[in-house]
């Protein structure tokens, strides 16, 4: 009877963990570009997904300044270390390196470097190129996140499930 009550209580605290949400929601904080015009928005990252297919939610804007019109950002890419956001125009974009990785943990990342062009096209000897017409840096920023620890449904099921084994192999025990 001890050896059921000694499984019990294992199951129950294997399935009393918590779960890492797996997928936090970045906020941009004080980025400013060199023309003084702000990004701001945010996205959500999954880091155990990683690169540009670990985004999702993607709601990124920039104010109109420096030959550029403001623009909303709703997708990614990544080229080679950095984060590309794109918008349905598709005539401007919007490249972003961070200071380090983003993780599943959250806290604040800096903006290391980055920037907003805007292409126009250009024939030369009868092909379309696209062309840098417009353009500014970011200065300073970053972005913030913080992690929110979630208890899974099923693991709450289970944990009820396991308490109520206990409750009744321990009155059984003591009958």
């Amino acid at each position: 009877m001890r050896i059921r009550i000694a499984l019990a209580t294992i199951l129950l605290i294997l399935s009393a963990s918590s779960v890492q949400a797996m997928s936090l929601t970045w906020s941009f904080q004080d980025a400013l570009f060199d023309d003084g015009t702000s990004l701001t928005g945010s996205f959500d990252f999954n880091a155990a997904v990683g690169g540009a297919d670990g985004f999702s939610n993607v709601n990124v804007s920039t104010q109109s300044g420096s030959g550029l019109i403001g623009q909303t950002y709703n997708s990614v890419t990544q080229l080679s270390g950095a984060i590309g956001f794109t918008s349905m125009l598709g005539s401007q974009v919007l490249g972003v390196l961070f200071d380090e990785a983003m993780t599943n943990a959250g806290g604040i990342i800096g903006l290391d470097e980055g920037g907003e062009i805007r292409f126009t096209t250009i024939s030369i000897f009868g092909k379309e190129i696209p062309f840098p017409s417009a353009g500014r840096f970011i200065e300073s920023g970053g972005i913030a996140s913080s992690a929110i620890s979630l208890v899974e449904p099923a693991g709450l099921a289970i944990f009820g499930l396991g308490l109520i084994l206990i409750v009744s192999l321990r009155r059984r025990a003591s009958i």
